[in-house]
């Protein structure tokens, strides 16, 4: 309530400025207003980049106890998170703005949290950084920006020492979201203007990562923890046709496809959640390439009809991942299906189910 306060006093404050014409000097103080007012709710834990669950007591606790600078509380209220909501708590304190209290603890410490949050953060800033539109449209000084922050990124989660921590899956999976964009970059065509060695120079620090490294990393989250939901997404990002290196020819795109297949016939249905996840990606990735077959679209209809039909259990934050997912293949079959899709979306961000989660 006290975020929806807020917000409309900054929006009457912008309304103000238009109708009544006010001065500079006026318009300035109200800027100052509004500056101080985003401030208020961010240290308020009300307001994390829009992300879903933002008003979540146990997330609420992390982000306050990290403005703070209260590591120690950090820490162990993040070990007392299941590993799959700790990766919603590793995505809210790597996307704020205020990392200069990350480095502060860096600083101050030799824990290993501090450096995947800021290696998570450049990941998410890379990405702000590129958008997610197609390598073609992407001009060269963006991309190797892009590519050097995620460079930074890789080096800072490969450099931390201690293997055996309790965060070690959240590490390997911060690898793989660095990965799927350095892995795209192998047989990208962009419209470079720069000269030959000047696009030499530019990515001479950038290591091209290979398919083994990424199966590598892949093979070691998931001998800790087989059915890590964010590890599993985020190795699927890397290897999937829409994000992997695909020849401009489209060479290599039956092999793609085959080694996708065969990660996802290969899925254990022991994580009902984890399967119907990755099963709706994989859906959507061939969607976007166009390789599906009359069978192949009555496969992905049975698949959508037999979610629906389930009861997802909501005591895993990832079940809005599971209905996103679904719904970017949805809105293909019917705009019923997609509109179920939407409001199952709205429900998650809604309910207050997270006062049940077992945590």
């Amino acid at each position: 309530m006290l975020q929806l306060i807020i917000i409309l006093i900054m929006l009457g404050l912008l309304l103000s400025i238009w109708i009544f014409k006010l001065s500079l000097m006026t318009q300035f103080i109200i800027a100052v207003v509004g500056v101080v007012l985003y401030k208020v709710i961010d240290y308020l834990g009300v307001y994390c980049d829009l992300m879903p669950f933002a008003d979540d007591p146990n997330l609420i606790a992390v982000k306050k106890a990290f403005n703070s600078a209260q590591f120690d509380k950090v820490e162990q209220l993040l070990l007392s998170f299941s590993e799959d909501y700790r990766t919603f708590a590793f995505e809210m304190l790597s996307e704020m703005d205020n990392q200069n209290i990350t480095k502060k603890w860096i600083e101050q410490s030799n824990s290993e949290i501090p450096q995947i949050i800021f290696g998570l953060h450049l990941i998410d800033k890379a990405w702000k950084v590129r958008s997610d539109d197609f390598a073609e449209t992407i001009n060269f000084k963006v991309h190797t920006k892009f590519q050097m922050l995620l460079q930074e990124a890789i080096d800072i989660l490969i450099n931390i020492e201690n293997k055996n921590s309790p965060f070690e899956v959240d590490r390997l999976e911060g690898l793989l979201l660095a990965y799927k964009g350095i892995s795209i970059i192998q047989n990208g065509t962009f419209e470079i203007n720069d000269s030959l060695e000047g696009l030499l120079t530019a990515y001479e620090e950038v290591s091209l990562i290979s398919d083994d490294v990424i199966d590598d990393t892949f093979q070691q989250g998931i001998a800790l923890s087989p059915y890590h939901i964010g590890l599993h997404t985020a190795y699927f990002d890397a290897i999937s046709l829409k994000w992997n290196s695909v020849e401009e020819d489209g060479s290599d795109i039956e092999e793609i496809e085959n080694k996708l297949n065969n990660y996802v016939n290969n899925l254990t249905q022991k994580s009902e959640l984890l399967f119907f996840i990755i099963k709706a990606m994989y859906y959507g990735d061939l969607l976007h390439f166009d390789r599906i077959d009359d069978d192949k679209m009555e496969e992905i209809r049975v698949f959508i009809a037999h979610v629906l039909s389930k009861n997802i259990s909501q005591d895993n934050l990832h079940c809005l991942t599971l209905y996103v997912a679904i719904l970017n293949i949805a809105r293909v079959f019917s705009p019923n299906l997609e509109k179920k899709y939407i409001q199952l979306i709205k429900e998650c961000y809604d309910l207050k189910w997270y006062q049940t989660l077992n945590i």
